[in-house]
């Protein structure tokens, strides 16, 4: 079941932007985990 519309595709609009936005930051977010994993070990 699929929805028509305009809600429809503002929904669809959010979640493309949104998954641009996690293509763009996942290799950041790898580096932060990373570096505080580093410093939590001395």
């Amino acid at each position: 079941m699929y929805a028509h519309g305009p809600r429809a595709a503002l929904a669809r609009q959010v979640h493309d932007s949104y998954a641009v936005f996690r293509e763009r930051t996942g290799p950041w977010s790898k580096v932060s985990i990373r570096a505080v994993l580093e410093v939590r070990e001395g």
